[in-house]
């Protein structure tokens, strides 16, 4: 049993952060002629100090193995508070620093703070083709997902650029005019900065590091992830660390560069440690003891006083590699696409649960009944999201056999909102209130509980989907429903099959449609790409032979009925919100007018609309 923590609550180290507070100074922060995503004005986040991390310092943690000469007398590695300034004039690099990281060389000279990046990840578009080209339709889903969420933290763009820049992959010059090193950029940074940091920072869900991230918390040990992290730093290489942990508040995510290693005797947490990590963090300008990583080796514990993030109450590191073509995999500068991964491990995302719950992999019949696997639980690595500096709400299960499915049950009925990612296929599903759901890799996706609205989705790579569509959503109202891949399309059941709407989407069509029938079972197939056909099996001999003649075609967002998507569909139904007698939706318009991706004619309908007028998103309806 998953016993939950309050996920609602945010904290993070020496400051607590409060959701849904409005932020005037990121107002419309772009330009109205970029293309960004997910533009909002909540910040999501704001920052009260609640206390000052403790400073510790003992004889053996000042011995510092510096890269740098400076002419001021303040050294590279002095202990100092996260917002002290430290004065440097010129700095010289020596000759063998090539490919090492050097404080106040590689370093960003802004910190990870929504006071620099604003209230969403803003990405242009050039950067956003770049990104979404030669990722697979199931990468592509995510990556869109990822960075069209309220911003959260980019602490993996900042730490992955940082250590390109230590290869000279990134000049920093391209980015910032006579900025001869990456701590010449200070904040807030500029549009393409925040692009390129962005860009870097959603790479975390393509395959490959999603991967190495599942592989590392299933099957490693925090003693071999220990080993490995000491023997890449052998010869000071840069390291990408990420690593997760858990408090009060809820679980965390965080990625840094280690750049070095101390030998000594070092007390934290009134506990010894007898190496200590030197790591720049991109939550504090200028460096600080309190941000390393002290490690014991006699018992592989391991210890980061800013965060209090602890093994022994079960923080643990996920992907930590020098690799560079794993850091810059799908780079946007000169980055290689070249996959090493070989065995995949199937990853169930889920936003906030608020009751206790269980989570067991099982064995799908092909009639779709299912067994659960007994102690399966324990088989299962749930780990925090996005590798994000605040406190997270998304949470995430390596689920590891990906020939298995899985079923969660929950101890009290709630909105839930999960994907499953295997390999080739991305699995959604959202229920207002639900107590059960059920994955399953031949592309199958259940869930129950009270009479609610869902909305189901299978995205699937090419070569992978029974139709020239490689993406489907159905919606409705039902108490059980479940949808399934078939050889010929895909098979929807439930208990209430009246008003469904229907989406797909290909390279070149993207048909719709509503109906309604008595059946508690369909066929949803392909009559051609443009035009999507509803069958039932009224014999009940397995085969749906019969078409649904009442099948209504959608056009998401045209509320007004004229064929076409503008801002006057919006504004009807704004009208029809403030005053459905005098300006009513009704029939073909009101089926139209729900287009945000959540069952209902609402005022963000209205928003999604505008912002399908002004490019920022692609297709409607919201998937």
């Amino acid at each position: 049993m998953f016993r939950n923590k309050d996920y609602t609550n945010d904290a993070m180290g020496a400051f607590l952060f409060t959701r849904g507070i409005y932020n005037t100074e990121y107002d419309n922060p772009y330009p109205a002629d970029d293309k960004y995503i997910g533009g909002t004005g909540f910040d999501g986040y704001i920052a009260v100090e609640k206390t000052q991390p403790e400073t510790v310092t003992s004889s053996a943690s000042t011995t510092v193995t510096t890269h740098t000469t400076t002419t001021t007398t303040t050294t590279t590695h002095t202990t100092t508070s996260a917002t002290e300034t430290s004065p440097v004039t010129t700095t010289e690099i020596p000759a063998e620093s090539e490919n090492l990281f050097v404080d106040s060389i590689n370093n960003w000279k802004f910190s990870n703070s929504s006071r620099n990046f604003g209230s969403s990840y803003y990405i242009e578009q050039s950067y956003l083709q770049t990104l979404l080209n030669g990722m697979s339709r199931t990468e592509q889903k995510d990556l869109k997902r990822i960075l069209g969420k309220n911003w959260g933290g980019s602490c993996y763009g900042m730490a992955s650029t940082s250590i390109l820049s230590c290869y000279g992959i990134l000049d920093p010059e391209q980015y910032q005019e006579n900025a001869n090193f990456l701590s010449d950029i200070q904040g807030p940074p500029n549009n393409k900065i925040k692009s390129l940091i962005n860009y870097y920072y959603a790479l975390q869900v393509t395959d490959e590091v999603y991967q190495y991230t599942a592989n590392a918390l299933y099957y490693m040990t925090e003693k071999q992830k220990i080993t490995k992290l000491l023997e890449q730093l052998e010869d000071d290489s840069p390291t990408l660390v990420t690593f997760f942990w858990e408090d009060d508040y809820g679980s965390y995510g965080h990625a840094v560069v280690a750049y070095d290693i101390e030998y000594g005797s070092f007390v934290k947490n009134k506990k010894p440690y007898n190496v200590k990590i030197i790591t720049y963090d991109n939550n504090a300008v200028n460096f600080n003891d309190n941000y390393c990583m002290y490690i014991n080796t006699s018992n592989n514990s391991w210890f980061i006083p800013a965060y209090s993030a602890d093994t022994t109450t079960g923080a643990t590191m996920g992907l930590t590699t020098d690799d560079i073509n794993i850091i810059n995999y799908h780079g946007f500068l000169d980055g290689s696409n070249k996959k090493s991964i070989k065995e995949y491990i199937s990853i169930l995302s889920s936003k906030a649960i608020a009751s206790d719950f269980s989570l067991r992999k099982i064995n799908m019949n092909s009639n779709g009944s299912y067994a659960i696997n007994s102690g399966s639980e324990d088989d299962i690595k749930m780990f925090s999201s996005f590798m994000d500096s605040s406190a997270q709400s998304d949470i995430k299960f390596a689920i590891g056999d990906s020939s298995k499915g899985c079923i969660m049950n929950l101890d009290q009925k709630e909105n839930i909102d999960m994907s499953m990612r295997y390999q080739n296929d991305l699995i959604s599903v959202n229920f207002e209130n639900a107590d059960k759901v059920v994955f399953d890799p031949s592309g199958y996706v259940e869930a129950g509980g009270e009479n609610s609205s869902y909305h189901l989705d299978i995205i699937s790579n090419d070569g992978y989907a029974p139709t020239d569509w490689y993406d489907i959503t159905v919606s409705g109202i039902g108490k059980e429903v479940n949808l399934k891949k078939a050889e010929n399309g895909y098979i929807l059941n439930s208990d209430n099959l009246k008003d469904i709407n229907v989406y797909a989407q290909s390279d070149n069509a993207s048909p719709s449609c509503n109906f309604s029938t008595e059946y508690d079972s369909v066929l949803i197939y392909e009559i051609n790409e443009n035009t999507i056909g509803i069958a039932v099996d009224t014999d009940n001999n397995g085969s749906y032979e019969t078409d649904i003649q009442d099948i209504i075609k959608i056009l998401a967002g045209d509320a007004n009925n004229d064929g076409k998507v503008s801002i006057s569909d919006a504004v009807a139904i704004l009208q029809y919100l403030a005053n459905s007698n005098k300006y009513p939706l009704e029939g073909q318009a009101k089926i139209n007018a729900d287009c945000d991706g959540i069952a209902g004619v609402t005022g963000q309908d209205a928003a999604t609309i505008q912002q399908y007028d002004a490019g920022v998103i692609d297709s409607l309806p919201v998937k």
